[in-house]
């Protein structure tokens, strides 16, 4: 996939290294206590949405993920891209173990877990929630398009 977009010219090194950002904030929160308790609650069973009796995905209700990422990555007053990983295992996994306890005690505070079938966990998405990237000096997200210091 990555071979064809650089094929193509639509190869951006900097959105695959927010993808694995990405990908090693859900890796963090993988053995988690919620998590942990989560996956033994909703492996099988009705969809909360549907009703469908089925092998359930976990969701992230009422806030998602990338809005509990987001409001983590303020709090700590940093931005995605400087998040520092270990690249030497797959999955990538944070480089520094204190922002990992500390992301896998934030999200287990302020997720709230669901089971949903496929199709449903796919229709959600993010229920409409758009990553903010502004950081307030305060330390909070911005909703806006206002610059960093204005609020």
């Amino acid at each position: 996939n990555r071979c064809l977009r650089n094929l193509y010219g639509k190869h951006d090194p900097a959105k695959d290294k927010r993808d694995r950002i990405i990908s090693a904030f859900r890796e963090e929160i993988y053995d988690s206590p919620l998590m942990i308790k989560a996956r033994k609650k909703f492996s099988t069973g009705k969809c909360t949405s549907c009703c469908k009796a089925t092998k359930l995905h976990i969701d992230h209700d009422v806030v998602p993920f990338a809005q509990i990422m987001d409001e983590f990555l303020a709090s700590k007053r940093l931005e995605i891209e400087n998040v520092k990983l270990n690249y030497r295992s797959k999955p990538f996994l944070f480089s520094s173990r204190k922002l990992a306890s500390d992301w896998v005690s934030w999200h287990d505070a302020h997720a709230n877990l669901t089971g949903l079938c496929r199709s449903c966990n796919s229709a959600k998405g993010s229920s409409g929630y758009r990553r903010n990237r502004t950081v307030t000096s305060k330390g909070t997200v911005c909703k806006h398009t206002c610059p960093p210091d204005s609020t």
